[in-house]
């Protein structure tokens, strides 16, 4: 132990401070440590931030894939697996495992710091040492530039099959998609009270004519530049508009790459005929991309929700929608799923039950949100509900198709609110036919697939009357014109891509910027 070090004061807070930054809990403590400090004091502090901070994030390295959890039966698995890069660490993560006690009770105990400072400093040298020759040992598999997978604000440059770690300037992060050091991209702050949210999209039109983008000649196939009966759609606008459509009866799911549309379909899911295997889809109805680009499939008569990791030649089942909770909870065959990801909550609307129900990722237990049995109020009431969206605020909108309205849910409530369609099936601006399914924009603007009047509706959030925006010209294969279409997308620029059933094909209809004040 290097004692003059240690004893500086001065040293160990600015060593700490970026460490706690932005962790009111650990500013509390530093601040206290510089009020108290003393050598043993010092020898605590640093050990448990090091210690503390390497178990979180060797804890998101170290789950086995088969299920265990604790301490003793991740290192007994972790020693089977000589093969895997991570095992080192791992092992020495199980072996520490005898003084998580200690440790714990350390946090609050200053002098039971005294008592295990021996074993923690070893223990924690033997975690460093590990993490070093984990990065040290970065292995290219060609030459360019790469992720680091231990930081994000450093990444590698390959030459000749030789790893080099480079920093990234101050307060920039590795962005993979463009190869170059960039500003951390930052949530945007989501205002659930206020009502004065500028829309900047009031006046907004698209263009008349779509282009497809697949299905030219409006005929069903099976390759990649044909598709059979299309359903769900999903634009991934966190990496780079890349186009996500369910392919009903072919039993998959393609995708089009963003920057490339006109390219050939990729199957992602699916895609190996008729059935319920793990490497099957029966009835997809929707899809999902998630931050990792995991694809989650609604497979409606295998009643379940499929997870395909990315890259996965099979998936994995998410939820069993007719699963273990109670009867009246569980569901049946869904026209549409919404996934959302900020609480990992999927979205079921139950189109034969009238109601809406949610399961958390991973449970098979449903819970009703909206139409519950016994309600009587015209409010609370679902008419044969297909298509559902949730914002960012738990909003819940509800595309009421045997009602030809729209439901809006405050979060939390079971009374509606009828914010676009007036109960009566029609052909004006007022009204719909079998309003299948909606999006909603940043700007609570409400797009709404009219399917039975081959038409979309865009509503603002204050409108008392729709307007067509896509189609309304009649059924057909024009590229103005839809047939008995059900699903539609938006991109980061404010394009909407729709699937046409009837037609085979995805049309992309593109945002009128002269149009817009965004």
């Amino acid at each position: 132990r290097h004692e003059p070090c240690i004893d500086s004061k001065e040293y160990f807070v600015n060593l700490f401070s970026s460490t706690c930054k932005g962790s009111s809990n650990a500013e509390k403590q530093l601040e206290e440590f510089s009020c108290t400090y003393n050598p043993s004091n010092a020898v605590f502090f640093g050990t448990y931030h090091f210690v503390h901070s390497t178990f979180v994030w060797i804890h998101g390295k170290c789950s086995p894939e088969d299920g265990f959890h604790d301490y003793n039966s991740a290192r007994q698995y972790w020693n089977n697996r000589d093969d895997s890069k991570i095992s080192d660490i791992c092992k020495a993560f199980g072996s520490i495992h005898e003084y998580q006690d200690d440790f714990d009770s350390a946090i609050t105990n200053y002098i039971r710091a005294l008592e295990i400072e021996k074993k923690m400093l070893f223990f924690a040298a033997l975690l460093y040492l590990t993490l070093i020759s984990i990065m040290n040992t970065f292995v290219c598999t060609n030459d360019g530039l790469f992720a680091n997978p231990l930081d994000i604000h450093s990444f590698y440059q390959c030459a000749s099959g030789t790893p080099h770690l480079v920093p990234c300037p101050a307060g920039l992060v590795w962005n993979s998609d463009g190869k170059i050091c960039d500003w951390k991209p930052t949530e945007p702050i989501v205002d659930c009270v206020s009502s004065q949210k500028v829309n900047c999209r009031a006046t907004t039109r698209w263009a008349t004519n779509g282009h497809v983008i697949v299905g030219v000649d409006s005929e069903s196939g099976r390759d990649s530049q044909h598709l059979n009966a299309p359903g769900g759609i999903f634009i991934d606008t966190r990496h780079g508009n890349n186009v996500y459509v369910v392919d009903g009866n072919n039993y998959r799911v393609q995708k089009f790459l963003g920057n490339s549309l006109a390219s050939d379909g990729i199957t992602v899911a699916g895609g190996n005929g008729y059935g319920s295997e793990p490497d099957q889809l029966k009835t997809p109805v929707d899809v999902y991309v998630d931050a990792n680009e995991n694809v989650y499939v609604g497979d409606s008569s295998n009643h379940r929700i499929q997870m395909w990791p990315k890259g996965a030649t099979s998936g994995i089942t998410v939820v069993d929608t007719e699963g273990t909770g109670e009867y009246e909870n569980r569901v049946g065959y869904f026209h549409s799923m919404f996934f959302h990801e900020k609480t990992n909550t999927f979205y079921l609307p139950d189109v034969f039950k009238k109601r809406v129900v949610k399961f958390v990722n991973g449970s098979n237990i449903g819970t009703v949100v909206v139409g519950q049995d016994g309600d009587e109020l015209p409010s609370k009431i679902l008419y044969g509900t297909t298509g559902v969206f949730v914002d960012d605020c738990e909003t819940l909108y509800v595309a009421d198709a045997g009602g030809s309205r729209i439901q809006k849910f405050l979060k939390g409530s079971t009374d509606g609110i009828t914010v676009a369609g007036d109960y009566q099936e029609g052909s004006n601006a007022t009204q719909f036919k079998q309003p299948w399914s909606i999006k909603v924009d940043q700007y609570n603007n409400m797009y709404i697939v009219d399917t039975f009047n081959g038409r979309v509706q865009k509503w603002g959030p204050n409108d008392n009357a729709g307007v067509t925006i896509i189609g309304g010209n009649g059924f057909g294969d024009q590229l103005n014109q839809l047939w008995f279409s059900y699903y539609l997308a938006l991109d980061s620029e404010g394009n909407i891509f729709i699937t046409d059933y009837g037609n085979h094909r995805v049309q992309k209809f593109d945002i009128q910027p002269e149009t817009s004040s965004c």
